[in-house]
Parts: C-alpha cells; sequence; structure tokens
C-alpha cells in the first residue's frame, strides 16, 4: 500500500511538471510523462517534428526533453530580441 502512494505521488508531481508552458500559457505539443516529448521526436525525426509544431503552435511552443521544459522559439526578430537583452544582462 505504501508503495502505491509513493508512486502514485510520484506520477502527480511528473504531470504537474508537465504542466510547465501551460501554466505560463505558451503552447506546445502534450508530453509524454517521464520521456517528454522525446518519443515524438526520435520518431518523426527532429526537424519534421519541429517544423510541424511551428506550423501548429507558431513562432515559440515549449516542448519537454525528459525532465526539461525547452522554449523554442522560430522568429528572427524574437531571437534577435532574446539574444541581446542576456547578452545585455552578462555584461
Amino acid at each position: 500500500m505504501l508503495k502505491f502512494k509513493k508512486l502514485k505521488s510520484n506520477f502527480s508531481k511528473l504531470q504537474q511538471k508537465n504542466q510547465y508552458w501551460a501554466k505560463k500559457g505558451v503552447k506546445g505539443p502534450k508530453p509524454v510523462p517521464i520521456f517528454g516529448n522525446v518519443l515524438q521526436l526520435s520518431s518523426l525525426g527532429q526537424v519534421r517534428a519541429e517544423t510541424e509544431w511551428a506550423q501548429t503552435y507558431g513562432d515559440r511552443y515549449g516542448i519537454f526533453v525528459m525532465f526539461d521544459p525547452v522554449l523554442t522559439i522560430t522568429d528572427p526578430e524574437l531571437i534577435k530580441t532574446v539574444l541581446v537583452k542576456v547578452n545585455n544582462r552578462n555584461e
């Protein structure tokens, strides 16, 4: 019984972690617990998967590589803005 409760608790934590982008209002493909979106990336190939996601979700979308949230930005102007702001903070 104790193992079941621990397993259920760990699964709940994974589900909460998989809600990271949804809570921030960022759209993206639904992740699979533990694997995130890695299975989709490997089955479709990274270029095809990311191209389809950009067409579906727009110029920015969130995915998960295992447990890590990853923000993808495809708009060149937005990429430039982000990189300039990050670079200015590090100077």
